[in-house]
């Protein structure tokens, strides 16, 4: 590698730190509000609610956007960006703190280990409500019928629908 070629990834990697500071941003509102969206139309989520898992929710929901903006990253940006992106969000999630970090790579890790066949919404739904439930020590179980299959495909899908495009050159 030259000198040139070295100031180029350098540059590069700086200007993905940008853009990756700002999904940053934008997952945390997100996350933030996506509780009250869903509460309207799922009214079982108080039960998170009334131990005070609140926090855990916006925590879980930050990682599970930014795990989906890097998981699709590879779907629009070339392989050198890809790994520009992945290695920014990857500081920026050892900075957040080691438990972020940790939640970031088991939902990264489980959404390349996702069973053919499984739809992205039902696999992201899963992973939350799983890590919601151990991040809580059960606080935050929605016995069913109160976790059932719509809720974790709407939550999954809120992410989706946010998040999965963020790397689209045609959404800048």
């Amino acid at each position: 590698m030259t000198v040139i070629d070295g100031i180029r990834r350098y540059l590069a990697y700086k200007k993905q730190r940008q853009e990756v500071e700002f999904l940053l941003s934008a997952a945390r509102i997100q996350g933030c509000t996506v509780f009250t969206t869903l509460l309207d139309r799922f009214p079982q989520l108080r039960l998170i609610a009334e131990p005070d898992c609140l926090a855990e929710w916006d925590l879980l929901m930050f990682v599970a956007n930014v795990g989906t903006a890097a998981f699709t990253s590879q779907c629009f940006r070339s392989r050198e960006q890809t790994k520009c992106i992945l290695l920014a969000l990857e500081h920026a999630m050892l900075r957040s703190g080691s438990l972020q970090y940790r939640l970031y790579c088991d939902f990264y890790a489980s959404a390349h280990h996702a069973p053919d066949g499984v739809e992205p919404a039902m696999a992201i739904g899963r992973w939350f409500y799983d890590a919601l439930d151990k991040i809580t020590s059960g606080k935050a179980r929605l016995e069913c019928p109160g976790l059932n299959d719509e809720l974790v495909r709407a939550t999954g899908g809120i992410v989706l629908v946010g998040f999965s495009n963020w790397w689209n050159p045609g959404n800048e």
